[in-house]
């Protein structure tokens, strides 16, 4: 009995510090309308996968004065060249209800020196920046190209 509540502990302890260690991306609607987020991550120069691609499909509805916190997955910490994309769109889904349209493409990187970025949606600009954390195994990094 004392060995399974240690292993059940020790458990406990692992899945908590990878919870905690993981990179975020606070993104935050402080925009009139609502905001409508798309969160998929993949491998750097690979075409995705259909599950990929069928994830990164569904939107994440963000309505005006709210923050949402997303993370990566336990099974991207070991991608070999992982990266993040995020869009969103303001206003709407499809068609003439988009106001604005935007995205952000994030390498996935050993280290902890940026581990939760903070994106701030207005209705004319977006602000995105980086928010200090105590300890993460990964961090973010913001590519400029899309290769």
């Amino acid at each position: 009995m004392k060995k399974t509540i240690f292993i059940f502990f020790i458990l406990l302890l692992i899945v908590i510090f990878f919870n905690h260690s993981k990179p975020r991306v606070v993104i935050s609607n402080k925009s009139l309308g609502d905001v409508f987020v798309f969160f998929g991550t993949s491998e750097k120069g690979v075409e995705p996968d259909y599950e990929e691609i069928k994830q990164s499909r569904h939107a994440l509805k963000i309505s005006q004065g709210e923050s949402v916190e997303l993370s990566i997955s336990i099974f991207d910490y070991f991608l070999e060249n992982g990266q993040v994309n995020i869009g969103w769109r303001l206003g709407g889904l499809m068609g003439a209800e988009i106001k604005r349209v935007n995205y952000t493409t994030l390498n996935i990187l050993s280290g902890s020196s940026r581990c939760v970025l903070a994106i701030d949606i207005y209705k004319d600009k977006d602000n995105v920046s980086y928010q200090r954390n105590s300890f993460c195994i990964k961090s973010f990094e913001i590519t400029s190209d899309d290769d």
